[in-house]
C-alpha cells in the first residue's frame, strides 16, 4: 500500500512545530538539568546553601532526578544539618541505579555518622558534667551545721523522670533518646476523635515473608509501628488477613473488606472498620515515625478528605502515610468497581491536602519517615537508620 504524497509533508511541517523538548526531555526536565547543574557548581564552590536552594529546585521540577537528592544531601551536611543529610543520602542510595553515586553516597555517610557520633558525645558529657553539679549542689545543702552536730545523711541527686522510664544510666545515649521521646509524646493530645490503621498486607514476593512480622533490630516492623504511635490515639486496629499470626500485638484486627484489590483495598478496609470519621493510615513496612508530623497532619485533617504527604511532587505521594476521613469511602468503592488499583487512583473526586517537603524537613528532618522496606537490602539500610527514631 503507497502512502499518500502529502503524508511525509505534514510529518515535516508538524515536527517543525512542536518544540524539541517535545521529542525528548520536557521543558521542566531541561530546566531541572540546569538547576542540577548549578547545584553542582554551587557545591564544587562551598557555596553550599546555594547548592541547596538549586538542588531542591531541581527536584521540585524532576521528582525523579535522584543526583539532585544527592547534592541536597551533600550540602545540608555542607551546612551542618547532619540529620536530614543523613535521612536524604540514605533514600538516595536505596534509590540510584549508579554505583559510583553510591560510592559518594556511602562516603559522606560515613564521615556524617562520625559527625554525629561526636555530637552525640559532647551532648552525653555536657548531661553528665550537669547531672555532676546537681549532685554537688545538693551535697552542699547537707553539711554538718555545728562541731556536736551529727551530720544530716547526704541525700543522692535525684531527676524527674517518668514513672515508666527504663532503668538507663543517666546522661547515656539511651537516657537522652528516651527523655527526647517522651518530651515529644508530652506535647501531643491524645485524639479520641482520630483512629489508627496499620495496615499489614500478606507475603511479599522480594522478601518471602510477611513483611510486618519481618524484625527489625529483634523487633517486627509493625510493632515498631504500635510503638512509635502508643498514645496518639485511643483507637489503634490492624487491618490483616493473618490475625492468629498478630494476635500477640494486642489491638483489635480486621479483615479486608475486599481482599485481592491491594494497598487501595486495604485504605478501604481501614475506613469501614473504623469508628472515628477521621483514621490515620500507616502501613507497616515504613518502620519510623514522626510524632510531630502526625500530629501536624492530624491537625490539618479538618475540613478536607485527605491529608497526604508529597516528596517533591505527583510521583512521589506517600498515600499510605496519610490522614483520610469516613468521605473517601465512597469514591474509593467506585474506583475499585473500575477495576483501579492505585491507591492514588480516587484523589480526583475528594479534597487533599498535600504536606509538601519543607514542611516534612521542618518535623521530619531527612524524611526517612517515609523510607519503606522492601528488599533485604533496604532492611540492611533500615537498621542502620533506627538510631534516628527510638523506640520507646
Amino acid at each position: 500500500m503507497r502512502l499518500p504524497f502529502w503524508l511525509p509533508l505534514t510529518v515535516l511541517s508538524f515536527a517543525l512545530l512542536v518544540p524539541t523538548s517535545s521529542f525528548g526531555q520536557t521543558a521542566e526536565e531541561e530546566e531541572a538539568q540546569e538547576r542540577l547543574a548549578e547545584a553542582k557548581e554551587a557545591f564544587a564552590a562551598e557555596d553550599f546553601q546555594k547548592s541547596l536552594e538549586a538542588a531542591d529546585a531541581a527536584l521540585r521540577l524532576y521528582p525523579s532526578l535522584y543526583a539532585a537528592m544527592m547534592y541536597k544531601g551533600l550540602a545540608y551536611e555542607g551546612l551542618g544539618e547532619l540529620k536530614r543529610a543523613k535521612g536524604l543520602l540514605k533514600i538516595f542510595r536505596a534509590s540510584t541505579f549508579s554505583e559510583d553515586d553510591k560510592a559518594v553516597a556511602d562516603e559522606a555517610l560515613v564521615r556524617i555518622q562520625d559527625k554525629l557520633g561526636e555530637e552525640r558525645k559532647a551532648t552525653v558529657d555536657q548531661e553528665a558534667a550537669a547531672l555532676s553539679q546537681s549532685t554537688a549542689d545538693s551535697e552542699g545543702e547537707y553539711e554538718v551545721i555545728a562541731e556536736d552536730t551529727a551530720p544530716a545523711p547526704r541525700k543522692a541527686a535525684r531527676m524527674a523522670v517518668p514513672l515508666d522510664m527504663p532503668d538507663y544510666p543517666a546522661g547515656s545515649e539511651e537516657f537522652l533518646s528516651w527523655m527526647l521521646y517522651r518530651q515529644q509524646l508530652s506535647l501531643l493530645e491524645v485524639r479520641r476523635d482520630t483512629g489508627i490503621a496499620i495496615l499489614a498486607g500478606g507475603e511479599s514476593r522480594r522478601m518471602g515473608q510477611d513483611k510486618g512480622l519481618l524484625p527489625l533490630l529483634g523487633i517486627p516492623l509493625v510493632e515498631r509501628v504500635l510503638l512509635q504511635v502508643e498514645g496518639l490515639s485511643d483507637n489503634v486496629l490492624l487491618v490483616t488477613n493473618q490475625p492468629d499470626e498478630y494476635r500477640r500485638f494486642g489491638v483489635q484486627m480486621r479483615r479486608d473488606v475486599r481482599p485481592g484489590t491491594g494497598p487501595l483495598g486495604g485504605v478501604y478496609s481501614a475506613l469501614h472498620h473504623a469508628t472515628c470519621d477521621c483514621t490515620l493510615v500507616l502501613s507497616c513496612d515504613m518502620p519510623f515515625v514522626s510524632l510531630p508530623l502526625l500530629e501536624h497532619m492530624l491537625e490539618l485533617s479538618q475540613g478536607c478528605d485527605a491529608v497526604v504527604p508529597r516528596l517533591g511532587g505527583s510521583e512521589r505521594v506517600q498515600p499510605l502515610r496519610a490522614v483520610y476521613s469516613k468521605s473517601c469511602i465512597d469514591p474509593i468503592a467506585t474506583a475499585l468497581d473500575a477495576g483501579r488499583r492505585r491507591v492514588i487512583s480516587f484523589f480526583e473526586r475528594v479534597n487533599v491536602r498535600y504536606i509538601e517537603m519543607d514542611e516534612i524537613e521542618r518535623l521530619d528532618p531527612g524524611a526517612g519517615t517515609f523510607f519503606n522496606v522492601n528488599t533485604p537490602s533496604e532492611l540492611t539500610i533500615a537498621s542502620e537508620m533506627a538510631a534516628d527514631y527510638p523506640l520507646p
